[in-house]
């Protein structure tokens, strides 16, 4: 009888510690990032807006990717061109 006593809290215990192993592995739920929305004018339209919603390092991330082109177009312009000429036409 104590035993089988013994078998069944060793039983029970096992049960207990799988089912708390099962909890703990769970995937925790992680939140989503925070969204930033800003209002944007549309071109080609004096009144028409558009909202465009991006998470904080998307936006960090635009504003770097069109820093870097507006460097390289500027940096193209600004090359040894003669005063007054215009190095984007046509030769």
């Amino acid at each position: 009888m104590r035993i089988s006593r013994i078998a069944a809290l060793l039983v029970l215990t096992a049960v207990a510690g799988a089912t708390a192993a099962a909890k703990d592995g769970e995937k925790p739920k992680t939140e989503k990032p925070k969204l930033v929305c800003r209002t944007e004018a549309v071109t080609g339209s004096l009144l028409r807006k558009r909202r465009v919603c991006l998470t904080q390092q998307q936006w960090d991330e635009l504003a770097s990717n069109t820093k870097q082109d507006l460097d390289r177009f500027g940096n193209g312009l600004t090359s040894n061109a003669p005063s007054g000429t215009n190095p984007a036409a046509p030769q």
